[in-house]
């Protein structure tokens, strides 16, 4: 693995990490709330589970100077969306990761993960619950509310009502149990000033196993190698951040010895010079993506700044005096910027791969065909698009029997739908989703008659299924309207396009096709009657067999 690329790692696994504790935040930050008055504080629901904890204080950083640069309205609509907070009602943040020990008998992946929310007032319990935990059922234990999701699901608790505790059951149990804030990781915690904007904690131990165990397989180059024995030397790690200081980040590694100490010393000044060379070694150019080239400025000034020094059996890494007050809350922002944008993607990938599954499960039980764009018409209306005949195959049996279809779509009963989107047609104020089938000629979706599985020539990893268009194209989830085709100019139909389409094939495959792609090359992956020549991997046309003919 290059040094380019461990670098990037690192920088979007920082830049996740945030984007996480980022899910429980929304809104701007309004600082007249009343202070926080409960009997337990956030770190005493913090079992032994955890060798990771991450403090964020939503509301002092965006009324702050701190939050200057940073992504607010990406981030504040996204978090609105993915967990109904709102931020000016967040106080604390604290975010939980542990690694259970694999257990053969009992599947416990998911359960290392745990996030305590802490509001300035009493919150809307339902409004979390509809968006964290939807299928949770409602119990009280021990006089707590808790809404209990079944299997591993993520389940809530409210302690009080200005408290969210949110993990998977049994872990969600554990945290509610703890008696004693007394675990290694909240030892440290309470050792550490919470003062910073953000304050992420490690306790090392139960980690290093983790951290040696991808180079197994794949031992570091030459170079690398050396810095695999920083775990070694390091029991806890303490990272404070302060997005608008001159000193934005300050690090203390505490070993078990000074004689370790000075080990872990060594070794961090190899670790920062192995970063400056890669930064001295990047192209002097100017990048076209003006985000990517301020994000690698911003990095190499605070790298260049690092400094490292020991006292006694701790070591003390710190990046001080940077030249710009807000550069590093401005880089901060690009990274959560493209944390959420990659989380988008990623969550419309996995939804158009579950509407695409839904469609096979559809043909299944239809003797192989498809459905049609537009079904049969109501009082000189479209009755339903595709998207609601899909419901049953999308856990969603409910609301298909709600839907009349011997109305119109746009009746006043059907009408009343449009509130009622899926979430696996994408996130909607206003009851539109951007997901589309590519309706013309040869398309799937284009015919007047079903379409069968096995008549897809060049079979269903060729043949494209439904898209994503942009925004601006979004149509009402509910109304047979879909993306017009137009085998002469492909992507016409798409709307606004950056730099790439999202599209899913009729066996599950989803790509990011780019908008360069020859425009004959995307033809044939819209028309299901393409054949593909294996040989040279070319594609022939129905028309191109009528041409020969003539």
């Amino acid at each position: 693995m290059s040094l380019k690329t461990r670098a990037a790692i690192a920088i979007n696994s920082a830049a996740l990490l945030a984007v996480c504790c980022g899910n429980l935040l929304a809104q701007q930050a309004d600082v007249s709330a009343k202070p926080l008055d409960t009997k337990r504080s956030g770190l005493s629901y913090l079992s032994e589970d955890f060798s990771i904890a991450m403090v964020i204080h939503p509301r002092r950083i965006f009324a702050s100077r701190s939050g200057v640069g940073i992504a607010k309205e990406e981030l504040f609509a996204y978090v609105k969306r993915s967990s109904g907070l709102e931020l000016q009602n967040v106080e604390q943040v604290i975010m939980a990761l542990g690694f259970p020990k694999p257990d053969p008998k009992i599947r416990r992946s998911s359960e290392n993960n745990g996030v305590v929310v802490r509001f300035s007032e009493p919150v809307d319990k339902k409004a979390i619950v509809e968006r964290i935990a939807p299928t949770a059922k409602k119990q009280e234990i021990d006089g707590h509310v808790y809404y209990r999701a079944p299997r591993s699901g993520k389940s809530v608790c409210f302690p009080n009502d200005r408290t969210a505790v949110i993990a998977p059951g049994r872990l969600l149990d554990r945290m509610m149990a703890v008696k004693k804030e007394d675990s290694p990781l909240v030892r440290q915690l309470r050792r550490t000033s919470f003062d910073a904007d953000a304050v992420v904690v490690f306790f090392v131990p139960p980690l290093r196993s983790r951290i040696a165990e991808p180079f197994k397989n794949s031992p570091p180059s030459d170079v690398f190698a050396p810095l695999l024995k920083i775990p070694d030397h390091i029991e806890t790690a303490t990272m404070t951040l302060n997005l608008s200081s001159r000193v934005p980040v300050w690090l203390e590694l505490q070993s078990k010895t000074a004689k370790s100490a000075v080990e872990l010393e060594g070794l961090s000044d190899k670790a920062i010079g192995i970063a400056k060379a890669f930064f001295a070694a990047l192209p002097d150019q100017d990048n076209p993506h003006r985000d990517r080239k301020a994000l690698l400025d911003g990095l190499d000034e605070l790298i260049s700044n690092i400094h490292v020094r020991r006292k006694d059996n701790r070591v003390l890494v710190s990046a001080s005096q940077l030249k710009n007050r807000d550069g590093f809350s401005k880089v901060v922002g690009i990274m959560v910027r493209g944390t959420l944008e990659s989380a988008r993607r990623n969550a419309s990938m996995s939804n158009l791969k579950y509407v695409v599954l839904a469609l096979s499960n559809y043909a299944e039980d239809h003797k192989g065909k498809l459905p049609l764009a537009v079904f049969p018409l109501r009082k000189g209306k479209p009755s339903a698009s595709w998207r609601v005949h899909l419901l049953p195959y999308l856990e969603e049996k409910e609301l298909y029997k709600q839907y009349n279809f011997d109305e119109p779509w746009d009746s006043k009963h059907n009408k009343k739908l449009l509130a009622k989107i899926p979430k696996v047609y994408g996130p909607s104020s206003d009851g539109k989703t951007r997901i589309v089938a590519p309706v013309g000629n040869l398309t799937i979706f284009g015919a007047t008659e079903p379409v069968l599985l096995s008549d897809l020539n060049s079979g269903g990893n060729n043949t494209i299924a439904v898209v994503e268009v942009a925004p601006e194209k979004a149509v009402p989830w509910t109304y047979p309207l879909d993306m017009p085709y137009d085998p002469k100019r492909p992507l016409a139909g798409f709307g606004k396009i950056d730099r790439y389409i999202l599209a899913a094939f009729c066996n599950g495959r989803i790509e990011f096709i780019h908008k360069s792609t020859d425009a004959d090359f995307l033809r044939m992956m819209f028309d299901y009657t393409s054949v593909l020549n294996e040989a040279d991997g070319t594609f022939r046309f129905d028309d191109d067999e009528d041409d020969e003919d003539k």
